[in-house]
């Protein structure tokens, strides 16, 4: 069954109208038309749930009494496999129809008249089911796409509610959500792990992370940070803010190998210098001139008698 389009190319709004009498089929035609709605008219209710296969509708208009199968079997049949929005239009109703109809899926009933003035009522009807259906759409599409990007990405998230002691100091956190990339740090799923005090799973935690976590909620601010995480051996560099419900969103990103690189670095600069002070001790002691120079002659070291020979202080 053909869904009602829910990525909208335009603001265009395409009716199936199924009706078996001719002449208010027509007539409603004309004036949905006039009111910059396209329609196609079809008499046979089995017919159109070929046509729903086959094209693109945003909205079905349905009489309720015709052969074969009734306004509210044919709604009842579209719902099986589409939330296309469903009108039934009729001249035949009453409260206990509409509330059958409700009961199938129908989003509105409007009730056939002899003025043009409800083919407007009609008329918006149609757009206020289509507009309503396109915006869930449209939201169903974007957590959707939320969704995947929170489960696709490589940097771990968690979201938190902060536990506070009775001086309103928070002391522990609960885990609301967290993320694929999450359960692989830390080797547990989402349900060991939803719903759980962070201390009840790792035991002891460092009060600096749940500070900064605080920090973040009662003070709206973004809070961005590196850390050392003991529990897991492992450096990481923090982002947390406050979530709207007031919970804690925090995405933290692994930077264990490049704190290791660094230290590396670090401890290169350190092991070069100490050479460097060897070599320069070494050198001073030495009672002969001893220089040194790059490739392009400039002085790079020279012991004491060097310097006395050429009347310089010092190297540099």
């Amino acid at each position: 069954m053909s869904k009602a389009s829910s990525s909208v190319r335009d603001n265009l709004i395409r009716v199936l109208l199924v009706d078996d009498e001719e002449s208010w089929r027509e007539l409603a035609g004309i004036n949905l038309r006039a009111n910059s709605i396209d329609v196609t008219e079809i008499a046979e209710s089995s017919e159109s749930l070929q046509l729903l296969r086959e094209k693109i509708f945003d909205c079905v208009v349905s009489d309720y009494k015709m052969p074969n199968m009734n306004g509210i079997q044919l709604c009842a049949e579209i719902r099986k496999t589409s939330k296309i929005p469903f009108i039934l239009y009729t001249g035949h109703g009453s409260e206990e129809v509409a509330s059958t109809a409700f009961a199938a899926g129908a989003d509105d009933y409007v009730r056939k008249e002899e003025t043009l003035a409800h083919y407007q009522i009609l008329a918006r009807s149609i757009r206020h089911a289509v507009e309503k259906r396109r915006a869930e759409d449209a939201l169903m599409e974007s957590e959707e796409r939320y969704r995947q990007l929170f489960e696709s990405m490589n940097e771990c998230f968690q979201l938190l509610e902060l536990i506070p002691d009775e001086s309103g100091v928070a002391v522990d956190y609960t885990y609301v959500d967290v993320n694929p990339a999450f359960e692989r740090l830390t080797h547990k799923s989402k349900e060991e792990l939803v719903g759980k005090r962070v201390k009840e799973i790792f035991g002891v935690v460092e009060q600096y992370w749940i500070d900064a976590y605080d920090r973040a909620v009662k003070t709206g601010e973004r809070v961005h940070f590196e850390n050392y995480g003991a529990e897991l051996d492992r450096w990481y560099e923090i982002d947390a803010w406050r979530t709207p419900q007031g919970y804690c969103a925090v995405i933290f990103t692994d930077i264990t190998e490049r704190k290791k690189a660094e230290e590396e670095k670090r401890k290169f600069a350190e092991d070069i210098q100490r050479e460097r002070d060897r070599l320069s001790a070494l050198v001073n002691s030495i009672q002969d001139e001893v220089w040194f120079a790059d490739t392009e002659h400039r002085f790079t070291l020279a012991n004491p008698s060097a310097l006395r020979e050429f009347g310089y202080a010092s190297v540099d």
